[in-house]
């Protein structure tokens, strides 16, 4: 494993987890992994559709 993968996933892990605490005050039992585990599903459902669209686009020319 790469030492700046590991420092990333060190990083992220303190990030959440003081997201965590500071959302945590306003929303009761907020999880900032659920937010980012959809918005990371979003976004590749989006990069999937636009990768469609341009292969369709191509196609029609």
């Amino acid at each position: 494993m790469d030492l700046n993968y590991k420092a990333y996933q060190e990083f992220y892990i303190v990030c959440v987890e003081r997201l965590d605490m500071v959302v945590g005050i306003i929303i009761p039992n907020f999880k900032i992994e659920l937010i980012i585990f959809y918005f990371k599903k979003l976004v590749f459902i989006i990069e999937t559709v636009l990768l469609f669209i341009v292969i369709m686009l191509n196609k029609l020319k």
